[in-house]
């Protein structure tokens, strides 16, 4: 199967147009904060039509900041989309379901508009999931449809902005947007936790913010430190016993296993929610 079949139809999706010029550093930084602040506002908007607040998932609470995902909000869904796809498209490739040379500009173009694609179309799906059930309650079948339709379209807005972080900011998209969910909860529940020490409200928590705070800093230090090692790697020639040696960082592949696993467990653990109360739970366990 050819993935170059499906170009009559990824060719017609909106794209970020490429830099008519190499944009300044001051240009990269103003539009990474600008498509931050973007994701921020997103992230805290509740979904027209929706009422009451969400039946929210206790087991997606701790995986809400690695999805860049905010329950409750346009940014239900997050970036989980934009990860299975990848996923799904790597398994294919890998299993030559799909033949795919990305030495040939040509079939790569083609594995990014069809994971592009297939990303959308599983923004509307995994939206579906979540408003149609009620997880997101609302009044009629209605509310539900456009709660539907308002995060899908968050999660597509997130699937272009990270083409416009690539283009024209710093680094990716998707990694901005997870740090950027990380720091957040990080401040808010630390600030929130000293305060209900000095001002003795509830807190949804009981532990030392201090030690936390510690705690936070040296997991930091100590992958800024692994980040920054490498490992050299002896070359040799086969005419000669002479070589070199090949830098290679120590955290090669960063956090994306741990990004790709996060996502597929927690779709995984979405539609078993979804499937628990139907003749095929026992089926799938």
């Amino acid at each position: 199967m050819s993935l170059r079949k499906l170009e009559p139809i990824y060719s017609r999706l909106p794209e970020v147009a490429q830099p008519k010029r190499v944009p300044s550093f001051q240009e990269r930084l103003r539009w990474t904060f600008l498509v931050l602040a973007l994701f921020f506002v997103l992230g805290s908007i509740r979904p027209l039509g929706m009422t009451g607040d969400p039946q929210r998932l206790l087991e997606f609470e701790r995986l809400q900041m690695v999805l860049a995902a905010n329950v409750g909000t346009l940014l239900t869904i997050g970036i989980s989309p934009i990860v299975m796809a990848s996923i799904f498209l790597q398994l294919l490739v890998g299993s030559e379901i799909i033949r795919v040379d990305l030495t040939d500009p040509k079939e790569r173009e083609a594995f990014m508009g069809t994971q592009k694609l297939l990303a959308i179309v599983l923004a509307f799906v995994e939206a579906a999931a979540y408003s149609f059930p009620g997880y997101l309650p609302s009044d009629s079948f209605e509310g539900a449809v456009l709660i539907w339709l308002q995060v899908a379209l968050a999660s597509i807005t997130l699937i272009y902005l990270d083409e416009v972080v690539q283009k024209y900011g710093i680094g990716s998209g998707i990694s901005l947007f997870i740090l950027g969910g990380v720091a957040s909860q990080v401040i808010s529940r630390g600030l929130y936790d000293t305060l209900s020490l000095v001002y003795n409200f509830p807190s949804p928590v009981i532990f030392r913010p201090l030690l936390d705070f510690i705690m936070t800093a040296v997991v930091i230090l100590v992958v800024v430190y692994f980040d920054s090692m490498y490992v050299n790697i002896p070359l040799s020639w086969a005419r000669s016993r002479s070589g070199g040696r090949f830098p290679v960082k120590l955290l090669y592949v960063s956090n994306i296993p741990i990004i790709l696993a996060v996502a597929l467990f927690a779709n995984i653990q979405l539609w078993s929610f979804l499937l628990k109360d139907t003749p095929l739970a026992p089926v799938l366990g």
